[in-house]
């Protein structure tokens, strides 16, 4: 590729390609304009002087036309490798270069891959709250100096005498490896600095992702997922270092193993071995089981990254509204501490973009997390998660005025021990309908919850029989509705000279401590609650369609480290969303 822009080429009659180009252009420009992120970038990484003045020459690709270059090519050639988005903006006309400030000429500043690359390195460099450089650790001198961390020098097998390393034979010469490079260090970041450089880093994308938001929609749920993102760079070996020194080793669930999870728990349910159950038990890769019935590893390694994101969904029973990223944090992919920090990041960004925020739809791989880690930030914030139980939180959890908590709600002392763990996956119509009729007969003895329910400060309940859903016999007035057949008899459950106990017949007001790590907006379990949680597959199809349509894990090998990673994968999403949105403003009645 020619290091500076070709002459002026003459003007050709724009094909249907050029028009899609043109609308992807003002698209990028229209987010770039609206987020302001330009300002920020320029902020960052514009030497200025004492009086403020900017030092150097005159820049001329400055932040606003990478930013719109980059998300341009992620929108039309579905990639942001620097050498395809300086193909493609060499094809931009000349209108378009006059947006961004740019003209096609001799001059090598105007339009070269050279100046693309300086500015998106220092970009990247600017907001890289990683103390690596190039691959290298850094390590301190003498004089406290920053320096590339040697590496220790390795026997040379093949100059090893007879007795070996340890062996009574002599030694041959040892192999010192090729010094490392030092070219891009830089000096070691202090906690406060990485730790400014990292929300800088957090709310530059988040930015961006907001801005595709249109005028009309607003969020008062949002999905939460995480996906893999693994890094083209070989992991750390005992003789060498990574190229993407900040990435990790994690765990994820092969495709495979999914599908011959379904297959199976498909055929337990109709009680027949289909085409796809058959090809498991052929297939290893499709099965759970060894041939000799041990239990396989249902999870593989890889090396790279954890994408955490934040997608929006709609109301319920509320119009059709697009699935978009309003929020993205990237961690090494074994960092399971950051998992609940990052969580309340994100809806922390949420929140100060605007969006009314009540409901957070997760999976249990958030809502496991330690009591203070989640729930209590999130009560504290006057947010309700809305997660699936862990085997574990099945059952009766602590008591409150005697009355036991089941889920996280009182009941009634005198409640029947029942079963109500949901189908699993593949289930049938009929599993369902006995499941309903379960959940119907514990929830009579459930504590009403009277008034809004509010998190962060108390919530009254009222005892089941003084709101008319049993009959007992401390409740006088409960006793009148014998004739209503669906309603139970605690009577028949107590003991002959059962005393009163503190919550027969009365309200009382539970603490925010009271089941906090099992409630919710809906009770778990109920019809409402399966209607929301069904909104949660928002976040795993936005992470398919980042996957699939952006090609995030074949990302070229130069893009490493948490600060480029992070950029990439951000202007990917934003991509992602812009067509998400219109697709959306081409349904009818949009």
């Amino acid at each position: 590729m020619a290091g500076r822009a070709t002459a002026r080429q003459p003007a050709q009659r724009p094909s249907r390609l050029e028009d899609g180009l043109r609308e992807d252009f003002y698209d990028a420009l229209a987010v770039v304009e609206r987020s302001g992120v330009a300002a920020l970038a320029d902020s960052l990484t514009v030497t200025r002087a004492r009086s403020g003045k900017p030092l150097g020459a005159p820049v001329r690709f400055d932040n606003r036309a990478l930013l719109v270059c980059m998300l341009t090519s992620a929108l039309y050639r579905r990639s942001t490798e620097l050498a395809t988005v300086y193909e493609l903006v060499e094809r931009f006309p000349d209108d378009l270069l006059a947006e961004i400030g740019l003209e096609r000429g001799t001059d090598a500043h105007a339009l070269s891959m050279a100046q693309l690359g300086h500015r998106w390195n220092r970009l990247a460099e600017a907001m890289n709250p990683s103390p690596v450089r190039e691959g290298r650790r850094l390590a301190k001198d003498q004089d406290g100096r920053a320096t590339a961390a040697p590496k220790p020098a390795v026997a040379d097998p093949k100059c090893l005498g007879p007795g070996g390393l340890n062996g009574a034979g002599p030694v041959g010469p040892l192999r010192r490896p090729r010094r490392p490079s030092t070219r891009g260090l830089g000096r070691e970041l202090a906690e406060g600095q990485a730790a400014q450089r990292a929300r800088l880093l957090a709310g530059f994308v988040d930015r961006l992702l907001q801005a595709c938001v249109p005028a009309a929609v607003s969020y008062r749920a949002v999905a939460v997922d995480w996906t893999d993102a693994p890094t083209a760079a070989r992991s750390y070996s005992s003789r060498s270092t990574s190229a993407d020194p900040d990435a990790a080793w994690g765990h994820r669930r092969p495709k495979a193993s999914i599908a011959g999870a379904r297959a199976r728990r498909a055929a337990k349910a109709t009680g027949r071995a289909d085409g796809a159950t058959r090809k498991a038990r052929l297939d290893p890769r499709l099965s759970d089981l060894a041939p000799d019935g041990t239990e396989l590893d249902k999870s593989e390694r890889y090396y790279g990254y954890l994408a955490h994101f934040a997608v929006g969904v709609g109301d319920v029973d509320g119009p059709v509204v697009p699935e978009l990223a309003l929020s993205m944090r990237l961690a090494p992919a074994n960092d399971m501490a950051g998992v609940a920090p990052a969580l309340i990041d994100m809806l922390g960004s949420v929140l100060e973009g605007g969006a009314p925020l009540c409901e957070v739809i997760v999976d249990r791989g958030y809502s496991s997390r330690a009591l203070g880690s989640v729930h209590v930030p999130m009560a504290e914030r006057g947010l309700f998660l809305t997660f699936d139980y862990t085997q574990r939180q099945y059952g009766r959890h602590g008591t409150y005025l005697d009355a036991p908590l089941i889920g996280g709600r009182p009941h009634c002392p005198f409640t029947p021990e029942s079963d109500v763990r949901l189908p699993g996956l593949g289930s049938s119509r009929a599993d369902w309908a006995a499941y309903w009729r379960r959940r119907d007969a514990l929830d009579h003895f459930a504590f009403r919850p009277l008034g809004r329910p509010v998190p962060e400060l108390y919530q009254r309940f009222q005892c089941p029989a003084k709101a008319g859903r049993a009959r007992c016999p401390f409740v006088p007035a409960s006793l009148s509705l014998a004739h209503r057949a669906e309603v139970p008899d605690v009577g028949v459950l107590m003991a002959d000279g059962q005393e009163r106990l503190r919550c027969c017949g009365r309200s009382f007001v539970a603490r925010m401590e009271v089941g906090l790590g099992w409630r919710q907006l809906h009770p778990h379990g109920s019809r409402a609650w399966v209607r929301s949680y069904d909104r949660r597959s928002a976040a795993e199809r936005f992470n398919s369609s980042i996957k699939l349509e952006q090609q995030v894990d074949a990302m070229d090998i130069r893009v490493l480290g948490l600060a480029k990673r992070s950029l990439m994968i951000g202007f990917a999403a934003v991509a992602t969303n812009i067509r998400h949105v219109r697709n959306w403003g081409r349904r009818p009645g949009s």
